[in-house]
């Protein structure tokens, strides 16, 4: 497939669609549904609310992109360990990702979910931030910036992180490295990769 550069641009940015590039446990396409359709990851986490549209993502995709995936934290609901964070200040190596294609809708409830959020209570200004590239969008839990990472036939391509570098960095729990090497075994089969 093509080289995609990320070009930060100044247009009007309205998609119906969006590529939510996921690299931690939503790799794993079981687990990323919970997000959508409101259940519960395992038997040790609460169920998610789910999105206010349930309909399964429009497409999925394998990706690779220059900035690296760190782990942080000591303890979440995967067990003792940390959580993945894209590291978007760095570059230089590469992290694949799996391209969920969903709404813009979709993308924003996954993100209030991911900060602890409702359905609803994360609306994502597009535009400014295809033109900025990133831009903080909650103020609550571990994932409150969006980062823009390019473009997918002509839909943007955004993911979240951390608000603000974090320094207490761990190794992730035997939990929830199995279910991103499950999403990895998952993505295999997708030899041709986006570059991001």
């Amino acid at each position: 497939m093509e080289k995609l550069k990320v070009q930060k641009i100044n247009r009007i940015c309205t998609p119906e669609y969006v590529w939510y590039a996921a690299y931690g446990s939503n790799l794993h396409a079981a687990r990323f549904l919970c997000y959508i359709r409101g259940l519960a990851p395992t038997e040790n986490h609460k169920a998610h609310i789910g999105c206010r549209d349930r309909c399964d993502p429009a497409g999925d995709a394998a990706a690779l992109c220059e900035h690296p995936v760190v782990y942080a934290g000591v303890k979440s609901s995967w067990g003792d360990g940390g959580v993945a964070f894209l590291d978007w200040e760095e570059e230089g190596s590469e992290t694949v990702l799996r391209l969920w294609r969903v709404t813009r809708e979709q993308f924003e409830d996954v993100c209030a979910m991911e900060n602890g959020l409702a359905p609803g209570a994360v609306a994502i200004d597009f535009g400014r931030l295809c033109q900025h590239g990133t831009m903080v969008v909650s103020q609550q839990g571990w994932y409150g910036r969006a980062v823009y990472l390019g473009d997918v036939e002509g839909d943007p391509v955004v993911t979240f992180t951390w608000r603000d570098r974090r320094d207490d960095l761990f190794a992730p729990s035997e939990r929830y490295a199995g279910v991103i090497r499950n999403g990895l075994t998952e993505l295999a089969g997708k030899s041709d990769k986006n570059k991001l």
